[in-house]
Order: structure tokens, then sequence, then C-alpha cells
């Protein structure tokens, strides 16, 4: 299989500089799987050095070995999954806000279809994996939580302008822009800016930007990446999508991406 020219583009951005000749050990591994190839390209170079972190994956990964074709079917579920979710978005920005908001809805009910099927697999092989990894699986530990969610992103803000080419790139804040028309009288917000990725693309369009983030890791990185960019028109805010820190009317449009899948509410948010 022939690994996307757009997935070999996104990861010789992410290797910049790293002359290892990384393209060719990625390629190796995924035995040409572009799904593999570019995930494995977004996370090699994010290191755990956490003892602990370290042996738990490598349990995982025993249990993994001693059951090739239960994995092989969670495998093929997620991607079915992911490029499900590309077909989808591939249209998202032809259309009005409301198409796109409505579509987003769509992706996220597809996601769910895909992880009851991730669950009812884990339930029916559940005895057969041991290691602590597979508890989740089983529902022996507590599902994530929107501060579990938190805390994830607490612990990879450095890394995660790295991780996130693997789903968006610089095209997202062209098709943003021509489809919400926003121009340079407007304040916009940018709810769950993360490290400022949206809200940086957009600023240069607008008079003002308004970008929030419930983790403040995330907007400390944020605020190295505008202020490296020289971009002084974004006023940084903590704040949660379910309580965002702006006033009625505040704004005169609000960018999203890729943040509802994360609230315990989706449809409620999307709908503030």
């Amino acid at each position: 299989m022939r690994i996307p020219p757009d997935i070999l583009l996104r990861r010789a951005e992410t290797w910049r500089g790293q002359d290892l000749e990384l393209d060719t050990l990625i390629g190796a591994m995924a035995v040409g799987d572009p799904s593999l190839f570019d995930v494995v390209g977004s996370v090699i170079l994010t290191s755990v050095t956490d003892p602990d972190a370290i042996v738990y994956r490598q349990c995982a990964l025993a249990d993994c070995l001693e059951q090739p074709s239960i994995i092989r079917q969670m495998y093929d579920i997620a991607v079915e999954a992911r490029e499900s979710e590309r077909k989808v978005y591939s249209s998202l920005f032809r259309d009005s806000p409301d198409s796109i908001l409505s579509r987003s809805v769509k992706v996220l009910d597809l996601l769910v279809g895909s992880l009851k099927q991730l669950r009812q697999l884990a339930d029916d092989h559940a005895s057969k994996f041991h290691s602590e990894a597979s508890k989740r699986e089983r529902g022996d530990e507590r599902i994530m939580t929107a501060r579990d969610v938190q805390e994830f992103f607490e612990r990879v803000a450095t890394d995660w302008d790295t991780m996130r080419l693997s789903y968006y790139d610089e095209l997202v804040i062209e098709k943003m822009a021509a489809v919400s028309g926003v121009d340079d009288t407007m304040t916009v917000a940018d709810v769950g800016t993360g490290t400022g990725f949206v809200a940086a693309g957009i600023a240069p369009r607008v008079r003002r930007v308004l970008a929030a983030d419930n983790s403040p890791a995330m907007l400390e990185v944020a605020k190295k990446n505008l202020k490296q960019l020289g971009i002084g028109n974004v006023e940084l805010l903590v704040g949660d999508v379910k309580a965002l820190p702006l006033e009625d009317t505040s704004v005169d449009a609000a960018f999203a991406n890729m943040v509802l899948h994360h609230a315990e509410a989706p449809r409620l948010c999307s709908g503030r």
C-alpha cells in the first residue's frame, strides 16, 4: 500500500531538523499501512521516561502479541472510524456554519458507534487479557472524566504541536476563515485553543481573538507561540467549554477545533 503524499509531507515537517532517517525506519514498521505510518510518525519523537509508564506499556504490548487476531479486529475498527471521520470532514467547510455543526455531531455519533463495537469486542474477550491496561477496557478502572482529559493535556502540552499533525494542519485555518466570513472588524472566540494554533491563524484576519482553554499548561505554550509569531491581538483565558469566561454577545463568531469530543455533554456545549 502506498503512503499518501499529504501524510509524507506532514511527517517531513515533523521531522525537520532530525537527521535520523526516520521515514525509512517508520516505513519499515508500517509495512505500507498509511494509518500506522501517520500515527507512529507523530509520536515517535515524544519520549516516555517514567519507568512505571514504560512497564505499563510493555505489559499491554505483551497482551497484544498473545492475541493478534483480536488486536487486528480492534485496529480495523479504529482505522475504519478514522477514515469515515475524514470523509465527513472533507466536505465540512463547503457549507454554512449550521451544516458544519450538524456534520460535527454526525462525526460524534459515528465515533460512538465505533466505541460500542470496541466495547463489545472487549467484553467478549476480556478474560484473555491480563495487563493493567486491559483493565480499563473491562471497566475495572473508571472511565475518563473531564478532569482526566484536562490532566492529559497538561502532560502533553509541550508535545502537542507535534502530535496534532496527525489530525490537522494549516489548511484547516483557511477553511475556517472562508466559511465563517470573519473580517478585521470582528472579535472572535477560539474555544479549546490549546497551544493557540487556531487563534494564531485567525488573529491576522480579525480585530481580536478571545482564546479559552481549561489547561494552564497548554495556555503557557500558546503564550510562547503567539509571542514568537509576534501576534498581539489574542487574549488567553482560562475557561471550560461548559462555562466560557465570555459575556453574552461579546463575540461575532466562535471556533472550536477538536473540542466537542472531549466534552461530557457535546450536544449541550455545541448550543452555547
